[in-house]
């Protein structure tokens, strides 16, 4: 694998993150068959679990307070959601095989700055959640949002 095919996938991330989550397939492209591989790694399925497994405490301690925090996390919100969020990082954990779509949809919704986790964040955090972990599982089909489905 080249340094080359490397370099670019890390700079188009995000953008194949969108691909792979609207149900791009990863041969479809060298970057996406790349990035499919690093989101299913098990550290990367970690780290993604992780983040929101943190989000999830932060919003239950309400520390750090909102004023200190880089991006604002959604606290009410994730309170509200936080069962959905905790199954979905156990989900990630797990040793069962999950599909690359929802480990997409998984990065993004941590990743995504201006969606539902966050505060002023746009969507439905319950919905996108669910979404999430229907499509963690290999043999769910899951509609796909709007937002998902431009990205393709």
């Amino acid at each position: 694998m080249s340094i080359l095919l490397r370099i670019q996938t890390r700079r188009q991330r995000y953008d194949l993150d969108a691909k792979l989550a609207s149900g791009a397939a990863p041969d479809a492209s060298p970057e996406l068959g790349l990035r499919a591989d690093q989101l299913m790694s098990t550290s990367e399925r970690e780290h993604i679990a992780t983040g929101i497994a943190q989000a999830v405490a932060q919003a239950v301690a309400q520390w750090p307070p909102a004023a200190a925090q880089f991006v604002p996390l959604a606290s009410p919100r994730i309170r509200e959601c936080a069962p959905e969020l905790m199954t979905i990082a156990h989900r990630l954990r797990d040793a069962e095989p999950v599909d690359v779509r929802g480990v997409a949809m998984a990065s993004q919704l941590l990743s995504d700055g201006a969606g539902p986790l966050y505060r002023d964040g746009r969507g439905d955090l319950l919905h996108r959640a669910r979404s999430v972990r229907l499509a963690l599982d290999i043999s769910t089909p899951v509609e796909v949002e709007p937002q998902f489905a431009s990205a393709a």
